[in-house]
């Protein structure tokens, strides 16, 4: 929530504008009708806090009846929203500050940390946050620590980044390692060293002060602990899988292993299966063995015939490794050209 945002408007009349808030916009709204002009009016949307403004990024759009702001995360509640218009010639003006009540909620708690395995290699890249209630934005980096086997707090670990990389629900949260310091003859990696090391034991820690959108804290502490194995580094060799199939008028999923743990987020989003005609196949996509695991249980029960699985380049380890590349691209290293989609044949009979 970095950078203000800005929307200009030609307001023809609006005396009687009514400025609502709901979690997922803000409206504002005239009996009179107005028209856009990109040079006439202002309108912009702040939290209020103690002696600061923080612009909301978001974008406006027209109704039947006014403008709406669509937030990029959803508003919190007990947050004030300063939202003020002001026209060209200043003769229209309006400030109001709106927020949306505090609701009685249970105490939130991580659901999951991917990655799951308890032995991690030590060029870990990332990591996600799992939470079952929407979490405050802005809160994330004073309530990480990552300790080493004596519980002392490894100094500066973490990317700290201005605008918080959350899912659009505000329900997972990606934590990055310093790159500069997982990627090896870099500048960050020769003065304060690797942020893991092989053979020892971390501690991810997450603090219960976090808050959640609601106003909450965490209902508890939560602690992942982990030992780490050598580094990773060759890119992702599709030969090295195993396609399980299904059989014929069942509804048995297809699964995909692997031979080490992918990226939880992304085997979320970039796999499908398609049939002989290049339809997707529908169904719910399940992700077991610690990352190692993809499977897709159809809706509707296999037809006998050929199917490919189609996995895009993209796909990555948790140690940033893609189909395409390794991460530290090795000179030896044989590279695909990226943007290619991997196909894996199977048939169900």
């Amino acid at each position: 929530m970095t950078a203000l945002c800005t929307c200009l408007f030609a307001l023809i009349s609006l005396s009687d504008p009514q400025i609502t808030i709901s979690n997922s916009k803000i409206a504002v709204t005239s009996e009179n009708s107005y028209s856009l002009d990109l040079k006439k009016s202002i309108i912009t949307v702040v939290a209020t806090r103690p002696e600061e403004e923080i612009a909301i990024l978001g974008s406006w759009q027209k109704t039947g009846s006014g403008y709406e702001f669509n937030p990029r995360f959803p508003f919190e509640t007990a947050t004030d929203y300063r939202v003020r218009l002001i026209s060209e010639s200043a003769e229209t003006k309006l400030e109001k500050v709106v927020s949306l009540p505090k609701l009685k909620t249970q105490p939130a708690k991580v659901t999951h940390v991917y990655p799951s395995a308890d032995n991690l290699p030590e060029n870990l890249l990332r990591f996600y946050i799992h939470f079952d209630q929407p979490m405050k934005v802005g809160d994330a980096y004073p309530n990480l620590k990552l300790l080493d086997s004596a519980g002392k707090a490894l100094d500066r670990p973490f990317l700290e980044l201005d605008e918080e990389l959350w899912s659009p629900d505000g329900k997972r949260f990606t934590l990055l390692l310093d790159p500069g310091r997982v990627k090896r003859e870099l500048k960050p990696h020769e003065e304060m060293g690797p942020v893991l090391e092989d053979g020892k034991t971390y501690t991810l820690v997450i603090g219960r002060q976090w808050k959640t959108q609601a106003g909450d804290f965490l209902k508890e502490e939560f602690r992942k602990k982990f030992s780490t194995l050598p580094r990773i580094e060759d890119r992702l060799d599709e030969k090295k899988w195993k396609v399980v199939t299904p059989n014929a008028a069942t509804k048995e999923p297809v699964s995909l292993g692997f031979d080490h743990s992918l990226d939880h987020g992304m085997l979320e989003r970039v796999i499908q299966v398609v049939d002989s005609q290049g339809r997707e196949v529908a169904g719910e996509i399940q992700i077991a063995d610690r990352e190692k695991r993809w499977s897709l249980i159809p809706k509707s029960s296999w037809a006998a015939g050929e199917y490919q699985i189609l996995v895009r380049d993209v796909l990555e380890d948790s140690c940033g490794n893609s189909l395409a590349a390794g991460f530290e691209i090795r000179l030896s290293e044989k590279r695909r050209n990226r943007g290619q989609i991997i196909k894996l044949n199977f048939t169900v009979k």
